[in-house]
């Protein structure tokens, strides 16, 4: 009776505590990403968009740290990207002393910095979670932990000779860019190489220029759906002409 009494009061004394406030938010968490492997593209990628707020009311030093379970796909590479840079896969951490590697992400309160997961699967079908672990600086308590869930196949030959007869000029491309006649594409997206989405346009019968004005030089991927889903991604090079 009496050890009853005191996990009543102790029951009790914990519900009027006020909950613990969460230092870091990942959202969309978890994240889930379904796709089609181009076939035709060796460098396809598919990527896990997120964004990591400080939701704390002081600065956070954020080190985050990817693991990858044993029964991840063989053949399959990640790249994390954060507001910082994309690290190549071999990095599993943007604090790795060994590797002379100390990049923490510094987050004032209510700041955010996009936390994204690339998949190169490198033509292999299969599915897979990458989990993000978050630290502040060196402690080791998690402050959140984000799941990055992914799945993919291989095309099917629709999707395979349509990604084979679809075609982006010019590459490189200075001011704009153009499709192949005859093409099925009804939407083009164009993202940086951190993923992050600067273009969308949709397609029409008669548009055949798709503007770069505006942006800096460098690589970009230009991504192509018809009503069915993607397509391909193409890697284009903007380059401005030179006097």
């Amino acid at each position: 009776m009496k050890k009853a009494v005191l996990a009543i009061i102790f029951a009790l004394a914990m519900w009027r505590l006020p909950a613990q406030q969460a230092l870091l938010a990942l959202s969309p968490n978890p994240v889930e990403v379904d796709d089609v492997i181009d076939t035709s593209d060796p460098f396809f990628e598919i990527v896990g968009y997120a964004t990591l707020t400080n939701t704390s009311n002081a600065p956070i030093s954020v080190r985050w740290q990817r693991q990858l379970p044993s029964n991840f796909p063989m053949g399959w590479e990640v790249l994390v990207c954060d507001n910082s840079q994309c690290y190549p896969p071999f990095v599993s951490s943007n604090v790795m002393p060994d590797l002379g590697l100390n990049q923490p992400i510094v987050l004032a309160p209510g700041a955010t910095s996009n936390l994204d997961v690339h998949l190169r699967p490198n033509q292999f079908p299969g599915a897979g979670s990458v989990r993000i672990q978050f630290f502040a600086g060196n402690d080791t308590t998690v402050l959140a932990t984000g799941i990055y869930n992914f799945s993919v196949v291989l095309s099917s030959a629709r999707n395979t000779q349509q990604a084979l007869e679809v075609k982006v000029f010019p590459n490189p491309a200075s001011e704009y860019f153009q499709l192949s006649a005859g093409s099925k594409v009804s939407r083009v997206v164009i993202n940086n190489t951190l993923g992050r989405q600067v273009r969308s346009y949709d397609v029409f019968d008669g548009r055949r220029y798709y503007t770069l004005a505006g942006l800096p030089d460098g690589m970009y991927l230009v991504s192509l759906y018809d009503a069915r889903g993607l397509i391909k991604t193409v890697r284009l090079i903007k380059r401005s002409l030179r006097p």
